[in-house]
């Protein structure tokens, strides 16, 4: 076999890459779109297992509203005002045994609490912070502390769970927080992402703006928020006119891929992300201006509720609760093949129609037992799997 020659070698390297560019930031693997709700404004938001708690304003109220994670409203609370000042609710955070931290504002902003509630919404404690300065972000580590980003002073307030202030460090702009399971401490902020330990130590980060790689391989344009995932991966939400999407990194800084981008439909983002949340399963949750977006890794599993019989016509609807975007094909013995697709996760109806044979059977005695078999199979990017749940139903018909 003849050798390649220096310029083969070097025309064969331009071709890759040139393919590499053209194919664009990668997505992030295992993660798509699953479900949407509309919502307040552009609350903060936070999760734990299978909650998720949205800070809802109206004209002269502050609501923190709990969801479960397909959007479904459970419960909310009224946040306690300070002394006839209506508080604004800035960030919100759970800790490990599920109770629920806000950091809010007066709208002078002249005086900051912190205000921690359980997951039902009972007022267990809460105190001052920072007279003065802008108050953004909250979050808390697996020893309970409390951390709150002071944005005007550059610095983060490290409390214990009942308020004790235990430390202060300078950040320079920060905006969003979140810890670790290590107790290491993530900032983003006009500098882009800054990593410490527990006791302020600068540990390392990467950068955003004119610093930064462009968006599309990773570098940040104008982070407003920042989660890590229980696999460690750090993800932020870059709220730039070219970015507009949810970046993921390693602790150590690699990008690794990006969820949603500029854009309409599901899974785009018509306006900058802002907060971000992630639950105990590891589904993402984007907020923009007045929806949450759902990203997660696909899931087949679903269920088939009981029927509901037309007994004039002599069919019926089945509802089918599914875990996101997919096709459902419903087919079986005696009766008509239906197709229907989710776009959201949630209930979708499926007809039940008798065949020919069956209607004559319903025609002659009033009753014919038919079997059903229903697929659903996820269209969220990744997925591989489809599943099938069977069920026997006799269909009556008045005669």
């Amino acid at each position: 076999m003849a050798r390649r020659g220096p310029s083969s070698l070097l025309l064969l390297v331009g071709i890759l890459l040139s393919a590499l560019l053209l194919a664009g930031p990668p997505s992030a693997a295992g993660f798509g779109f699953i479900t949407k709700w509309r919502i307040r404004d552009l609350p903060a938001i936070a999760a734990h297992g299978n909650a998720v708690f949205v800070a809802a304003s109206s004209v002269h109220s502050q609501w923190i509203q709990k969801y479960t994670t397909r959007g479904a409203l459970i419960t909310q609370w009224m946040v306690d005002d300070d002394h006839g000042e209506n508080l604004r609710v800035t960030g919100l955070a759970t800790d490990k045994a599920g109770d629920v931290y806000a950091v809010a504002s007066n709208h002078g902003r002249t005086k900051n609490k912190v205000l921690k509630y359980t997951d039902n919404g009972r007022l267990v404690d809460a105190w001052g912070v920072a007279s003065g300065p802008t108050v953004r972000g909250i979050a808390t580590d697996g020893s309970g502390n409390v951390y709150v980003t002071v944005t005007a002073d550059n610095r983060i307030e490290k409390y214990s769970s009942t308020g004790r202030l235990l430390l202060r460090f300078e950040v320079p702009g920060p905006w969003g927080v979140a810890t670790d399971n290590g107790g290491n401490v993530y900032v983003v902020g006009r500098t882009g992402v800054s990593i410490y330990r527990g006791d302020g130590a600068f540990l390392r980060g990467w950068p955003s703006g004119p610093a930064g790689p462009v968006p599309a391989t990773g570098g940040l344009e104008a982070p407003t928020d920042v989660a890590v995932d229980r696999s460690g991966r750090v993800l932020v939400s870059d709220g730039g006119k070219r970015a507009r999407d949810v970046k993921i990194y390693t602790p150590e800084g690699v990008y690794v891929g990006e969820i949603g981008g500029p854009g309409r439909g599901n899974g785009r983002f018509r306006s900058s992300p802002n907060y971000l949340a992630v639950d105990g399963r590891g589904d993402v949750y984007v907020v923009t201006l007045r929806t949450i977006q759902k990203f997660g890794e696909p899931s087949s599993a679903f269920s088939l509720a009981g029927a509901k019989l037309n007994r004039r016509t002599g069919t019926a609807r089945l509802t089918a609760d599914v875990p996101g975007v997919g096709k459902l094909n419903l087919e079986g013995e005696g009766v008509r093949r239906a197709r229907r697709r989710a776009n959201l996760a949630g209930d979708v109806s499926l007809p039940i129609t008798p065949s020919r044979v069956t209607r004559r059977k319903l025609q002659r005695s009033g009753r014919a037992t038919v079997k059903i078999e229903v697929t659903y199979t996820p269209t969220t990017a990744g997925s591989a799997h489809s599943a099938t749940r069977s069920m026997r139903l006799t269909l009556v018909k008045m005669r």
